[in-house]
């Protein structure tokens, strides 16, 4: 069967450039050591909300992450220092990559579990013991790797040197099997020298990792199952991301209403929340269009002194600051937005079941709806054959194609009318993933606030993806969607990962 998948989602670029500069700018803030750990650093999450033209409705918030090691996240490059500066041999110069060019069909599909466990905590792994434990690997599989370590860890047992695979391992994986992603549950502390090494390894052979993996002692060793590595960004420049990892237990017959789906993810952990005081910050309305587009890295340098001699010379740190609503994004029900409160604790980012972010997708083409016009209920019924109850509905109209980016993008969006969305409705969709900035009424776009629609669709539980792009590349009316956002606690709307997995038989 010839398995095909197209990514939806829009790539959002930087505003601004990394500062690289020797030596640090602040050294006494961006030393590390005993008192300020690299890792302590790496993990800071702050939240920010803020309002547009002082509107309650109109609640967004700014998120600045670190590097991801607070929560499962993937690893693309920068890990290790020289071949940050492209030090790399002139045939491996393809490896150089970040998160928004990992192909798309890497993403998804077939995983093999291979447990290492009983070599562990501090036990040998020479590549001759996993490749007996990972027999039933098959080439172009993701390998999601069982370590026990987080046993260890519940049991309260130092786990600062633990076993991990070496770098000769990670040369087969890549050479023998073309694996193109590696998930481990571990987590790295003391052994910090050696892993490098191995990651080293991973990221010279292409491979994608995911790190800090949760539940992976509830998959059966040696089984085989249906992965999503749920990426939520699609940044240019940026070498990380959280991962939103979760398998299907069937192989074949995907089928969100019935197949049941294992989350394999830790959530974010917001260390600072700014609203404790109230929301005293505000931007003009007019700003909407900046504000979606709205991404900036920041680059710390630390000289990493707990790891000196590791990568000879000082490292690098990266932060990103975002809004929440930036490019391709869901949207979720939230009620007393003035406060940030979740409406339901089903809808809460970190909380949403897994079967409400994937499954049957029927693709409706609305080319008649162009900018400030609306998608009726007559566009949408000519697919009513296709969708059932629970359906996710993909509405392409091209407009994020040629307008995003572009001034008055939202004033000017397309729009879905009353009746498609009474339609909608009434068909039970549980999700509507568009190509353009709002399921409102084209005849609203400058109200500020205005939020029938989606207050009409969040009553019966439907959620919204906007903003998706490259929706022409779908070509058939019947497929598979999965959308990954960021598992981050009550807030209302988070970049995502939209791809579609088309079959043919």
């Amino acid at each position: 069967m010839l398995r095909r998948v197209i990514d939806l989602t829009l790539t959002m670029k930087p505003m601004n450039d990394y500062q690289r500069d020797y030596p640090p700018m602040w050294p006494d803030f961006e030393n590390t050591g005993p008192e300020r750990k690299r890792v302590e650093m790496q993990k800071m999450v702050k939240a920010e909300p803020f309002l547009l033209d002082g509107n309650p409705n109109e609640l967004m918030m700014n998120i600045t992450i670190g590097h991801s090691t607070g929560h499962t996240h993937v690893d693309v490059f920068l890990h290790d220092w020289k071949t940050m500066f492209e030090d790399l041999p002139r045939n491996q110069q393809w490896a150089l990559r970040d998160v928004s060019q990992v192909p798309s069909h890497e993403l998804i599909g077939p995983v093999s579990v291979v447990d290492i466990s009983e070599a562990a905590p501090y036990g040998d792994i020479s590549l001759s013991f996993f490749k007996e434990k990972a027999k039933h690997v098959q080439n172009g599989d993701m390998v999601f790797i069982k370590s026990g370590h987080p046993k260890f860890v519940k049991e309260g047992k130092e786990t600062g040197d633990f076993t991990v695979v070496p770098p000769e391992v990670a040369d087969w994986l890549g050479h023998e099997k073309n694996v193109r992603v590696c998930g481990f549950d571990h987590k790295i502390n003391g052994n910090f020298i050696t892993w490098s090494k191995s990651e080293g390894a991973f990221y010279r052979n292409g491979i994608l990792m995911i790190d800090r993996m949760n539940n992976l002692d509830i998959l059966e060793s040696g089984a085989r199952y249906f992965a999503s590595v749920g990426i939520s960004f699609k940044m240019a420049g940026v070498d990380d991301s959280p991962a939103r990892v979760f398998v299907i237990e069937k192989l074949s017959d995907l089928d969100a209403s019935k197949d049941k789906s294992i989350d394999l993810f830790y959530p974010i952990d917001c260390h600072v929340r700014q609203n404790c005081e109230g929301l005293i910050r505000s931007e003009p309305y007019s700003y909407r269009e900046s504000i979606m587009n709205r991404l900036r890295l920041e680059n710390i340098h630390i000289t990493q002194t707990e790891y000196e001699g590791s990568f000879g010379g000082p490292g690098f740190m990266g932060f990103k600051s975002f809004c929440n609503f930036l490019g391709t994004h869901i949207v979720i029900p939230v009620s007393e937005q003035g406060n940030g409160g979740i409406a339901k604790a089903a809808y809460d980012l970190s909380l949403i079941r897994t079967n409400r972010l994937w499954g049957k997708a029927v693709l409706i083409d609305a080319w008649e709806a162009g900018p400030c016009q609306d998608v009726t209920a007559s566009m949408l019924d000519k697919y009513s054959q296709y969708i059932n109850e629970d359906s996710i509905l993909m509405i392409r109209t091209s407009y994020s194609d040629y307008y995003f980016g572009q001034d008055a993008y939202h004033q000017n969006s397309p729009g879905l009318s009353d009746d498609a969305i009474e339609w909608i409705i009434k068909k039970k969709a549980k999700m509507v993933i568009i190509d353009f900035a709002s399921v409102e009424s084209s005849k609203n776009k400058c109200k500020i606030g205005c939020k029938d629609h989606l207050s009409q669709l969040f009553a019966c539980g439907t959620l919204v993806v906007e903003n998706a792009y490259s929706m022409w590349r779908v070509t058939k009316t019947e497929s598979i969607v999965f959308v990954s956002p960021m598992a981050f606690p009550e807030i209302n709307a988070s970049p995502c990962r939209v791809l579609v997995y088309e079959e043919y038989k």
